[in-house]
């Protein structure tokens, strides 16, 4: 085990096992030791988001013994890639009272996972011999081969390049967007989709969390759309607002998850009712506009009527 701290604040991360498989289920903990006057500022978060996925996470309830209160956060994980990984040093941010914010960090993590065929057996990569083969032929084939693979790998950087600056200038745009425009505009584009005529309920569900969960985070002023339901609700609870927007928000968060989440296919009229109260969020919650944009909000307010549109269409695709 290995520690990292002060005379105050002593943290300590660890996992169940060293080697897995993949996908497999992996127990991260963070232990914090502290003295009773140190406060935890927020949440411990788990660093590798893209090496790993996370399962769950739970917070280990405070418990003082002798002086020393002992803390901290289990996170269950699992990798869908071989190889070794490196689970990052972990922060921990922490004040003293009458204090100023201090961030201390965990000891790495190194996990291997590996790879096993149906019997519970390793796979390697180890290969028979090759008979002998014509070299001419054999050498034009594989030449032919190398030249199509590398211009399709130039033909990949080019394609690559131009979707990663798209994305640059639609994200400088958003930006440039209040909250809750940027808000209303992800919500008519996924209305008008034809996600759900296709079929795929859970990507629709999928990305009408994620567009409420980035409205949330830009307008409150807190991170959002990494964290689960219950977290989001914490966060909320230290937010003034109105205890049924709250439970509004809650209720629209949990809904979602049963889909995202879950094996169930919701009825059309739900559709419809998920997408009403998405827009309610939104509605209720967004910021005073200046009298100055009165005409532009009157405009966007007109062209809402979409938005109802889009979720009957939604409907009578899902009917079929």
């Amino acid at each position: 085990m290995v520690f990292a701290g002060d005379e105050v604040v002593t943290v300590r991360a660890e996992v169940n096992k060293a080697f897995a498989t993949i996908g497999e289920r992996i127990l991260c903990t963070v232990f914090v030791r502290h003295s009773p006057e140190v406060r935890l500022v927020s949440a411990i978060e788990f660093p590798n988001t893209r090496d790993f996925e996370i399962k769950s996470a739970k917070d280990i309830p405070p418990k003082e013994e002798k002086g020393i209160v002992m803390t901290g956060r289990t996170f269950e994980i699992a990798a869908y890639g071989l190889g070794d990984f490196v689970i990052e040093e972990i922060p921990v941010r922490y004040v003293m009272l009458q204090g100023a914010e201090k961030e201390i960090k965990t000891n790495r993590i190194y996990i291997t996972v590996q790879s096993v065929d149906k019997n519970g057996k390793p796979k390697t990569d180890i290969r028979g011999i090759k008979a002998p083969f014509d070299l001419p032929s054999e050498l034009r084939k594989w030449l032919s081969l190398g030249i199509t693979t590398f211009l399709l790998f130039l033909a990949g950087i080019v394609v690559l390049n131009f979707f990663r600056k798209k994305k640059a200038a639609m994200d400088e745009a958003r930006m440039l967007l209040s909250p809750h425009d940027e808000a209303y505009q992800a919500l008519r584009t996924l209305y008008n989709s034809s996600l759900i005529r296709d079929g795929k309920v859970k990507d629709y569900y999928f990305r009408l969390s994620e567009i409420i969960r980035r409205y949330l985070e830009r307008r409150f002023a807190f991170a959002a759309v990494e964290k689960t339901t219950d977290e989001i609700f914490r966060d909320l609870r230290e937010i003034l607002l109105e205890d049924t927007l709250k439970r509004l928000i809650r209720a629209f968060l949990e809904e979602v998850d049963i889909v995202k989440f879950a094996k169930y296919l919701p009825e059309p009229r739900e559709i419809v009712l998920i997408n009403k109260r998405a827009t309610e969020i939104v509605d209720k919650t967004k910021l005073a506009e200046p009298a100055a944009t009165a005409d532009l909000v009157r405009s966007h307010e007109s062209g809402r009527s979409d938005q109802a549109a889009g979720g009957g269409s939604n409907e009578s695709a899902l009917a079929k």
